[in-house]
C-alpha cells in the first residue's frame, strides 16, 4: 500500500472552491512562522515532547516535514522554535483554514509585546478547539453529507451495554473496506432500545480516516447539524477532543454484548475491529513520515503538552514565567487563587488553572524587571483559551471561545464574534 491508496475523497466534505491565498489573512508578522515556546510539566524531556507535536499537529490532517519547525534553541527549562505552517503538508485549503484558527493568537502575542506564543496555547487553540478542527479536518456540515460513505443496508451493531452511556447505542459501518480509506464508523445514542426495535438516534459521532493516517472525528445533533460537543442529554462524549483521548490512536470494541436478530454478531464486530484496524496500521506504516505510529505512549506526550499547559504545577509556571518558584507561589496567594488537583496526573501535586495563572501573570507583568523577556505592562491578560481539552463549559461570558462556528462554513467570513 501507498500513500496514494489514502485519497483525499476522505475529506469530501472539505469545500470544493479554492480560498483566497493563505497568506492575505496571516498577520504580517506570521509570514515567517510563528514563534513558540515550550516548557516541560513535569520533566518530560524535548524528544517526548516533539514526539507529542508531531503527533498532535497529525490530528489535524498534517503530515509534517522537518521543515515545519526551525530555529530551534534552548530557552531555560525548555524550548523555542519557529512553526512554520506552509511545511505541515496541508491541502491549500486546510492549510488556509489553520491559518485562520492561528491568526488571533498571533495578533494578540503583538498587541501584548510577548515574543512568542506558548505551545499548549497553540493547541489548545487549534485542535482542541472544535469549530477550528473542524474546519482544518474538512468535517461535513451535515450528517447526510458524511452518511455517503456508509451504503445503503449498512449494518449494525446493537450495544445495550455501554460503558459509555446509560442508554443504548448503535454502531454502523462500512462493510469491507478495500483499504483503509474507506473506513468510516457511526455511533448513534437516543432513546428506546435496539432489543425492542424502538430506538432511535438523538445524537451521532462519526470517525473516519484522514489521508495522513490519523483518525478524523465529528460530531451531529439530533437535527443531524455538524455540533462542537455532543449532547450532554443523552452521552458523555464532549468534544472532538474527547473522541481522540478515548480511541487513542485507534477503532475500538467494548464489552461482550449479547447478540440481537438484525445486527452483527458481537464475535463477528470484535473480528471486523481487528481486520480495519490491521488496515490503518498497514496504512500508517506505508505512509511514515515523521510522526511515531508505532509507540502507544506518544498520543499520552501529545495530551500531556495541552494537559500539564491547561493545569501547571508552580515548577511548570516558574520556568513559564522565568522566575523563582516562590514568586509564583506569592503572586498566587495575593490573588487568593486556590490550587486543584490533576485527577488524571496525580503526581503532579498541587496545579494551576490555566485562566487563573493567565490572571495573575497579567495582574504582575508590570513587577517584571526591564531586561526580563516577558516584561510588559500589567493588566493585558494573555488570549483565553477554553479550560478543557475534552469537554466544553456552558456558553457563558467567561468561555465564548469554541462554541461559534467558524471556518467549516462555505460562506464563513472574519466577522464571526470571536474574543
Amino acid at each position: 500500500m501507498t500513500t496514494a491508496l489514502l485519497p483525499l475523497v476522505a475529506l469530501a466534505c472539505t469545500p470544493g472552491t479554492d480560498p483566497a491565498p493563505a497568506d492575505s489573512a496571516v498577520p504580517g508578522s506570521m509570514q515567517g512562522g510563528l514563534p513558540i515556546r515550550w516548557v516541560p510539566t513535569a520533566g518530560e524531556p524535548w524528544d517526548e515532547a516533539l514526539a507529542g507535536l508531531w503527533w498532535s499537529l497529525a490530528g489535524l490532517g498534517a503530515s509534517p516535514s522537518s521543515d515545519a519547525i526551525g530555529d530551534v534553541s534552548v530557552d531555560g527549562s525548555g524550548m523555542r522554535f519557529t512553526l512554520h505552517a506552509d511545511a505541515l503538508g496541508l491541502s491549500r485549503e486546510a492549510e488556509h483554514m489553520l491559518l485562520e484558527g492561528i491568526s488571533p493568537i498571533e495578533i494578540a502575542r503583538v498587541q501584548q509585546g510577548m515574543p512568542y506564543v506558548e505551545l499548549g496555547r497553540l493547541l489548545q487553540r487549534t485542535l482542541y478547539e472544535p469549530w477550528v478542527y473542524y474546519a482544518v479536518t474538512g468535517a461535513c456540515r451535515e450528517l447526510e453529507d458524511w452518511e455517503v460513505r456508509l451504503p445503503h443496508g449498512a449494518p449494525t451493531v446493537a450495544i445495550t451495554d455501554s460503558l459509555l452511556t446509560d442508554g443504548a447505542r448503535l454502531l454502523k459501518f462500512s462493510p469491507d473496506p478495500v483499504d483503509a480509506s474507506d473506513i468510516a464508523w457511526a455511533a448513534e445514542e437516543g432513546e428506546g432500545r435496539p432489543e425492542t426495535g424502538d430506538f432511535r438516534a438523538r445524537a451521532t459521532e462519526v470517525v473516519d480516516l484522514m489521508p495522513n493516517g490519523r483518525f478524523r472525528y465529528a460530531i451531529y445533533d439530533d437535527s443531524g447539524s455538524l455540533a462542537p460537543v455532543a449532547d450532554p442529554e443523552h452521552t458523555p462524549a464532549g468534544q472532538p477532543g474527547r473522541c481522540m483521548w478515548c480511541h487513542e490512536n485507534h477503532l475500538m470494541t467494548t464489552v461482550r454484548q449479547p447478540d440481537i436478530d438484525g445486527h452483527l454478531a458481537f464475535d463477528d464486530f470484535v473480528e471486523e475491529i481487528g481486520r480495519q484496524q490491521a488496515m490503518v496500521e498497514s496504512a500508517r506504516r506505508a505512509i511514515g513520515g515523521l510522526v511515531d505510529w508505532e509507540t502507544h505512549a506518544v498520543h499520552t506526550w501529545g495530551e500531556v503538552l495541552v494537559e500539564g499547559f491547561l493545569q501547571a504545577p508552580t515548577s511548570r509556571l516558574a520556568a513559564e514565567w522565568s522566575v523563582p518558584t516562590e514568586t509564583v507561589e506569592s503572586w498566587m496567594a495575593a490573588a487568593g487563587v486556590q490550587p486543584v488537583r490533576n485527577d488524571e496526573y496525580p503526581g503532579w501535586g498541587e496545579v494551576w488553572t490555566r485562566a487563573s495563572a493567565d490572571a495573575v501573570f497579567a495582574l504582575n507583568r508590570g513587577r517584571l524587571p526591564d531586561d526580563h523577556d516577558l516584561a510588559g505592562p500589567s493588566g493585558m491578560r494573555p488570549l483565553s483559551v477554553l479550560p478543557s481539552s475534552r469537554i466544553l463549559p456552558e456558553p457563558d461570558a467567561a468561555h465564548p471561545i469554541g462554541l461559534t462556528e467558524f471556518a467549516c462554513l462555505p460562506d464563513w467570513s472574519a466577522d464571526t464574534g470571536r474574543p
